[in-house]
């Protein structure tokens, strides 16, 4: 398995035919059942171009001047983590029909999605000689996400509670480095019988990143692993990625990325995850949004604006009181008035809902 991959079939995006305005349901019904059934669905057109556009702009100038030699997760010092405070990249993270996207896999109303990370990173190419360590992201083992997002295991296949997305702001022809899934082929599939446990990080396995270190541990310590993942190579497919292209994918679909084109080959993406609402056990992987406010030294105040510009939808997403919830009184509306007036923050429509509610009780609805 320390060879270079050959794929004879590549997963092809479908491109969305859905009215560029339409949040509520943008994935054809076919693409829903993939996600579902097979663990992934690959769009083009899910996000506007003049969006996306945006979104590159603004990571190039971060990242490509970050240091090749840094092959791990993440944007360096976790600088392109929700909020970025750069308009692009943060729209995207809370984008109507991404949203509506996810709130059509998981089948709950967007209200009650809640964003759990957003990371906009960069890989690096590497020489052809290049010598990995153990925990260097090139060529990555496969694997499920849930390991690291969640503190159980995922319940069962037939009730997801979360999504995980890539958007990619590269184009495979010129950076390479596509990553690979395994299509799930039923509820009998032998490599997604539950538990799924073959992979570093669980049941005792280390944690490590690389595919051949990873391997040779497997084949010396966890046979019956080493033989399970044998048949997930042979069966993983490369998704073909322009910009703009976006993977949802589960929490518990074989996966894995590869190595780039040589240097100096550059790739850039967009990690996202979103839940269902009041699953602990489910955790955020960047830092807590309200951390941000401490970090808005000066008068950047990025999250502060952010939220005063959004939607009261898209602020319910992250993590923002729901336009219903008990939290809202007359005491309460003025209270966060008194904290985001000052950017502008419209709470009308909280107070209107406050209202409705009230004369509800007093008409016995």
């Amino acid at each position: 398995m320390e060879s270079k991959p050959t794929w004879s079939k590549w997963s092809e995006p479908a491109t969305l035919e859905t009215d560029p305005q339409c949040v509520d349901e943008p994935l054809p019904p076919n693409l829903v059942t993939q996600w579902r059934e097979q663990g992934y669905a690959l769009v083009n057109g899910l996000l506007p171009e003049t969006l996306v556009q945006k979104c590159c702009e603004e990571a190039r100038e971060i990242l490509s001047s970050s240091d090749p030699n840094i092959k791990d997760f993440g944007s360096p010092d976790g600088r392109m983590e929700f909020p970025t405070g750069l308009q692009g990249c943060d729209d995207v993270a809370l984008h109507p029909r991404l949203l509506g996207a996810v709130a059509q896999l998981l089948d709950i109303p967007t209200a009650k999605i809640r964003l759990t990370q957003s990371d906009v990173w960069p890989k690096h190419g590497q020489p052809p000689d290049n010598v990995h360590d153990k925990v260097d992201n090139t060529d990555q083992r496969i694997h499920c996400d849930y390991g690291n997002n969640t503190l159980v295991h995922p319940a069962d296949w037939d009730r997801p509670v979360a999504v995980a997305v890539v958007v990619y702001y590269s184009d495979v022809a010129t950076s390479g480095g596509p990553t690979t899934v395994v299509p799930r082929l039923g509820p009998t599939d032998p490599v997604y019988q539950y538990p799924l446990v073959a992979m570093p990080g669980q049941a005792g396995a280390p944690m490590w990143n690389d595919r051949a270190t990873v391997e040779a541990w497997m084949k010396d310590n966890r046979p019956e692993y080493y033989e399970l993942r044998k048949q997930l190579y042979s069966r993983e497919m490369p998704v073909r990625y322009t910009q703009g292209t976006v993977l949802l994918y589960r929490h518990d679909v074989w996966h894995r990325g590869t190595p780039l084109l040589p240097a100096p080959a550059f790739r850039t993406i967009h990690s996202l995850s979103y839940k269902v609402a009041g699953i602990d056990s489910w955790t955020q992987w960047n830092r807590g949004w309200a951390w941000s406010m401490y970090r808005s030294y000066g008068d950047t105040m990025v999250l502060e604006s952010l939220l005063s510009r959004i939607s009261v939808e898209q602020r319910t997403v992250l993590g923002f009181p729901e336009i219903n919830d008990p939290y809202w009184t007359e005491k309460t509306i003025e209270y966060v008035s008194a904290r985001f007036q000052y950017f502008g923050m419209d709470l009308e429509p909280y107070r209107l809902a406050l209202q409705q509610r009230e004369r509800n009780i007093e008409l016995g609805v």
